[in-house]
């Protein structure tokens, strides 16, 4: 017996559906958008964000699809979202940045290595929106241009082109700082 089929979602009163909702899907959505964001307390973000928009949007709910298909739909747009925000974007950057090997290192490999990661977030920083996006996407969060391209939902090229120059944008940061003695 499907409960998704046999329950009247639209007969139900906001606080029902959603509770019923969160009962019948709330596990299996946290499973869903933990595959997106692999972060146990951004999954549980994303799903509040998920359960307030199935809430403010139940009316909107016409019952052409079924209410599952519906709010895994909801699901992986408030995911995509996520994906795409400065937060996300910044939080997967700073942990990767400043991720230091287990091995043990010298106090003056350290101090030199942060130095580094401080004057290329620094640089990075310094980019324009579009193309310090695509070059965290690209390198940090090591998704492919084609599947950046349908995050930013751009083309492609597009995509390929905003890694490039955003790389140039780089080169040129390093090389006013270095005095031209970069050689990226």
């Amino acid at each position: 017996m499907n409960p998704d089929i046999d329950r009247d979602w639209l007969k139900l009163t906001k606080d029902q559906a959603i509770e019923f909702a969160m009962d019948l899907y709330g596990e299996k959505l946290k499973r869903f958008i933990y595959t997106y964001t692999k972060s146990w307390p951004q999954t549980e973000d994303v799903l509040q964000d998920v359960f307030l928009s199935v809430y403010m949007n139940l009316e909107n709910f016409k019952g052409e699809s079924s209410f599952k298909t519906w709010i895994f739909r909801i699901a992986a747009n408030k995911c995509k979202d996520h994906l795409r925000s400065w937060h996300y974007l910044h939080l997967q950057f700073t942990d990767k940045l400043f991720w230091f090997d287990k091995r043990e290192r010298s106090a003056e490999d350290e101090l030199i290595e942060k130095d580094g990661q401080d004057r290329l977030m620094e640089n990075i920083l310094k980019l324009p929106v579009k193309y310090r996006e695509s070059i965290l996407l690209y390198y940090v969060k090591e998704f492919s241009m084609l599947e950046i391209a349908e995050i930013l939902n751009l083309h492609i090229e597009t995509v390929k082109t905003r890694i490039r120059r955003g790389r140039d944008k780089l080169k040129v940061f390093y090389s006013e700082e270095e005095g031209n003695e970069f050689s990226g």
